[in-house]
């Protein structure tokens, strides 16, 4: 019998999102590391301070899989740090169009030129920042049809997928091998706008329809509501058009005048009232393959209280949650900002993911930090029990808001704030 480790940790950061985890072999001897985005719009103090947890007690020699799910400061201003110090195996990034990235650049007041230069072209200023520390850039494409039934390609093919595996030469009873990554789509946007010479050789666009395996034992997916849109071909031509019109023979941009061109051109095409900024984001699943022959799986959890000067009365008082779940079902689910307003919002990423990874969710991170926006009344009744994970500043008011907590009363709610991280761990028996 093999047993494989594994731990989710949600970092204290307050209003933001910094999430972790790790594979483990029974000897601890070999492993695989991942992030879900890294930032915060509290103090940027607690990132930091984070950041060193993460790394003194973590101890990664790489980050194997980190992963950015939208393009908000509070889910990335910390991956900026985190990229330059540590080296990153495989960086995932959801695509979406330069027409949707400068939606973000317009409604985003006093934009900094570093920021705009990242919503210009992410693969290649976060290629310029890291450089050496990233192997390889994937951006996660959306649309297309489920194929019937799994949701996505079954992970019970034993064959190898995509450009087959990259063995890790894990030392035990099995190997886990680096992601089985499917083969590239082709191009859908300029590559001026996608990479620059940073980034060159390094970036490929796939499809979020294909599953990513760890040595056929644990899996991650993705889903990405955002696909393609023919209908803005010829403004997403004039914004490029723009952008490569303010870009100066070093590189930089003249950012004002960009933005200024940019809000008139989008006025003509969506109204004086503006575009209405894009609602987007990459949710993510991690779990153990059904085809990896479990035998026995147990995921225990609590919250990881922080010396804190702030008087209790100002947070729920966390549920302890510890719990044992037969077999497989202690999946993870992130959700980062995606808006999970309505039941048309959530059957699509159902569908997407099929019905056995769905009931394998374990620990959820529930969406927009508890926005009532970002969740519908009754949504609870769609998820399986387990854990509920709130990541939202000691002191907010909307986050959570007190209708999504009474919602998701009794599922084991984690408050992850400035003081308080979340930790699980568990294993698998093969």
């Amino acid at each position: 019998m093999s047993r494989l480790g594994f731990c989710y940790c949600f970092h204290a950061v307050g209003q933001g999102l910094f999430a972790s985890g790790r594979l483990e072999d029974g000897e601890k001897r070999r492993r695989f590391d991942w992030v879900f985005d890294c930032g915060t719009s509290s103090s940027q103090a607690y990132i930091a301070r984070e950041i060193i947890h993460y790394q003194s007690q973590f101890r990664p020699s790489q980050i194997d899989l980190f992963c950015i799910s939208h393009f908000d400061q509070d889910h990335i201003n910390g991956a900026f740090d985190l990229l330059r110090i540590q080296p990153i195996r495989t960086l995932i990034l959801p695509y979406f169009s330069i027409v949707n990235r400068m939606q973000i650049a317009l409604s985003t007041r006093n934009i900094s030129g570093a920021f705009l230069n990242f919503l210009i072209d992410p693969a290649g200023y976060l290629s310029t920042l890291a450089d050496a520390n990233i192997g390889e850039i994937i951006y996660i494409v959306g649309g297309g049809e489920p194929p019937p039934e799994a949701g996505v390609p079954s992970p019970d093919d034993d064959r190898p997928q995509g450009d087959g595996p990259r063995d890790y030469n894990f030392e035990g009873d099995f190997k886990l091998h680096d992601l089985n990554i499917p083969p590239p789509i082709p191009p859908v946007e300029p590559p001026v706008t996608l990479a620059g010479k940073g980034a060159a050789g390094r970036v490929r666009m796939l499809s979020h329809l294909q599953a990513f395996s760890v040595s056929r034992v644990w899996e991650f997916v993705f889903y990405n509501i955002n696909k393609p849109n023919s209908i803005l071909a010829p403004l997403q031509g004039k914004v490029t058009q723009i952008v490569n019109a303010n870009r100066y023979s070093d590189g930089s941009y003249d950012g004002k005048k960009m933005v200024e061109e940019l809000r008139k051109e989008y006025d003509n095409v969506f109204g004086k009232s503006g575009a209405k900024r894009n609602a987007i984001s990459l949710v993510a699943y991690g779990g153990p393959q059904r085809a990896s022959r479990v035998r026995n799986g147990v995921l225990l959890g609590s919250d990881v209280p922080l010396m804190s000067p702030a008087p209790r009365s100002l947070y729920p008082a966390n549920q302890q949650y510890t719990q044992m779940r037969a077999m497989s079902c202690i999946g993870i689910r992130y959700f980062g900002d995606f808006p999970l307003d309505s039941p048309p919002m959530l059957l699509p990423i159902r569908q997407h993911f099929g019905i056995p990874r769905w009931n394998n969710q374990n620990v959820l991170q529930v969406p927009h930090h508890g926005s009532r926006h970002s969740w519908y009344c009754g949504a609870v009744r769609e998820f399986p029990s387990g854990a509920s994970v709130f990541s939202s500043r000691i002191t907010s008011i909307k986050h959570p808001s007190p209708i999504v907590w009474i919602d998701l009363a009794g599922r084991g709610i984690m408050a992850v704030n400035e003081y308080h991280r979340a930790f699980f761990r568990g294993y698998l028996d093969f």
